[in-house]
């Protein structure tokens, strides 16, 4: 096999911030010996979360299987990319990239309970003001 079949077509490499974590999609061509096009997602740290990978030995007797491996390149990186905006891969993405104290879970919230006004969340009365829970607080330090 001569060179031009066996070295690889460059690739694509991007940062892709979603749900306050940064993900890094990488799609590399194993080269003519090995037709493989592997595309992996990375969370922070360098932690595979998704690979999808297309063996394309049937396009290399093509005078253009160069030309045809950067498109099938080019869609491949692209689809990992929707897949995540779209959410799609968000049950992988939750149990495999730790949380940061900062960072939001990508679960929905628990819903919020209705407090009447005036009303804490267990049902006592509130105080009118923040100054009635100074004076009731160093009134009860001094008794």
């Amino acid at each position: 096999m001569n060179a031009r079949l066996t070295s690889p077509v460059v690739g694509f490499n991007n940062n892709v911030r979603y749900r306050g974590v940064r993900f890094h999609i990488q799609t590399e061509d194993s080269g003519a010996g090995r037709p493989h096009i592997n595309t992996h997602l990375f969370a922070d740290g360098g932690r595979v979360i998704k690979t999808l990978r297309v063996d394309y030995s049937e396009h290399l007797a093509q005078p253009d299987y160069r030309a045809i491996v950067q498109r099938l390149m080019r869609a491949q990186h692209e689809a990992m990319a929707r897949e995540l905006r779209k959410g799609a891969l968000d049950a992988l993405i939750e149990d495999l990239v730790p949380r940061q104290p900062q960072e939001r879970s990508l679960r929905p919230p628990e819903p919020v309970v209705p407090v009447e006004p005036g009303q804490g969340v267990f049902g006592a009365a509130l105080p009118d003001s923040l100054d009635e829970v100074i004076v009731g607080y160093l009134s009860g330090a001094r008794t």
